[in-house]
């Protein structure tokens, strides 16, 4: 499996800073640093809070940094530069549902077969397995086409005119009067964000946000197969960071498709996923 082992976000911070694209961020603890109980099989284990949502579905730049101090606002542009491209390249909710309802369209046909359904819980396992095949092959497509992407031209120079328009934006005159100064500065911008991109230390903190939201999904239950249900969070992240000084360049998914993408997960995990939306229902009047 093309992954990288999972991070703490302090961890991460210590990664960014050394590729200086550092930030200040509230520490984690992680499973890793406490003793792990040995499940009682008479027991559910439920999680209470985790997401499996990614970067078309809201503000990474802002949701990750959160407020950080004027001294460090200097880095705000390199995470942007890497949350616009994973925002710009993760899978659309469109995206998704076609696999989804490829995959629900699948498993009636599996489960209305006469011979399985003389065992219905032998066929859920049957099909289970073979949607994980299907999944592991997407997962590490995924996987090619961000190395393919970190190699092309195209995002060299889509990295560099984001620094041209943060310059023309925030300094008009510099930029009118000595365009050589802005490409070498728009150069450096898209350096250092690949340079934090190929960061294996980086990327496993951020490698979520690229992925299909049942690709992450899927992930969980490989990594705590002692949890049965998985309660996955939504959040309304847009609204809180409309003020900010760095805004997305497409809003995110609305809810709708969400939901929906939420709902089949549910049914292809056998209700093992049971997802929270939290959101402003003014907002959506």
């Amino acid at each position: 499996m093309n992954s990288f082992p999972p991070i703490t976000r302090r961890q991460f911070i210590n990664r960014m800073i050394a590729v200086g694209v550092g930030a200040a961020l509230p520490g984690c603890c992680t499973v890793s640093n406490l003793k792990t109980p040995k499940p009682d099989p008479r027991l559910l284990m439920i999680d209470s809070h985790c997401h499996i949502f990614n970067g078309r579905d809201l503000d990474i730049c802002n949701y990750v940094i959160g407020d950080i101090p004027d001294w460090l606002k200097g880095t705000l542009p390199f995470l942007y530069g890497i949350a616009e491209t994973i925002r710009a390249f993760a899978p659309s909710a469109e995206d998704e549902l076609e696999h989804l309802n490829g995959w629900l369209a699948a498993r009636k046909q599996w489960m209305d077969s006469p011979a399985r359904q003389a065992n219905e819980e032998l066929a859920r396992a049957d099909f289970q397995s073979e949607l994980k095949t299907q999944i592991d092959a997407l997962r590490d497509t995924q996987f090619k086409r961000r190395q393919n992407l970190l190699a092309s031209p195209e995002l060299y120079e889509r990295l560099k005119d984001q620094k041209r328009k943060e310059l023309k934006r925030t300094q008009p005159m510099l930029a009118g009067k000595n365009p050589n100064h802005v490409e070498l500065e728009a150069q450096w911008h898209a350096d250092k964000v690949l340079q934090a991109m190929t960061s294996p230390a980086v990327w496993a903190f951020l490698e979520g946000f690229w992925h299909y939201r049942f690709v992450n999904a899927y992930s969980l239950i490989e990594d705590y197969p002692m949890i049965s249900l998985f309660t996955p969070a939504m959040m309304d992240t847009d609204s809180w960071f409309q003020h900010r000084l760095l805004q997305p360049s497409f809003k995110s998914t609305s809810l709708a498709p969400q939901i929906e993408i939420y709902e089949k997960i549910a049914i292809l995990t056998n209700g093992r996923f049971l997802p929270f939306f939290a959101f402003d229902p003014r907002r959506q009047v």
